[in-house]
């Protein structure tokens, strides 16, 4: 397709120059705007209301008679007796720890369990709903 406009009306040549004339147009409208300053009208000079002082009652502060908190009841005192027993006992089974060291090549053995048929019957007992 062949263009139909003339290098002469390109107007893409002038593009930075119209953004330079637009950022200059709307700078100078912010500073005016900034600058403006009103002046006082004559109109509002001849109605203006005078202050009339308003009388503004003195409510009084009152207060109420804060009585001093009950005190709770002492609790009760409690006194235990203790009773002495003699320490001079013998322990025969002592509970006697060993250090274990346990690798990759330690066996454990498994103990199994046994259930007892006591435990059986009581959940057989158990309505079939809670099981």
């Amino acid at each position: 397709m062949e263009t139909k406009k003339s290098p002469k009306a390109d107007l893409e040549k002038q593009k930075g120059l119209f953004f330079e004339l637009g950022l200059f147009v709307t700078l100078s409208i912010v500073l005016i705007a900034f600058e403006w300053t009103t002046s006082k009208s004559f109109m509002a000079e001849e109605y203006v209301i005078e202050d009339h002082a308003i009388e503004e009652e003195i409510i009084p502060i009152t207060r109420q008679k804060q009585n001093p908190p009950d005190k709770p009841p002492e609790p009760p005192q409690v006194t235990e007796i203790l009773k002495i027993i003699d320490d001079d006992i013998e322990i025969e089974n002592e509970l006697i720890l060993e250090d274990y060291e346990i690798d990759q090549d330690t066996e454990i053995e498994l103990i199994e369990f046994e259930i007892k048929e006591e435990e059986e019957e009581q959940e057989s007992n158990l309505p079939h709903y809670c099981s």
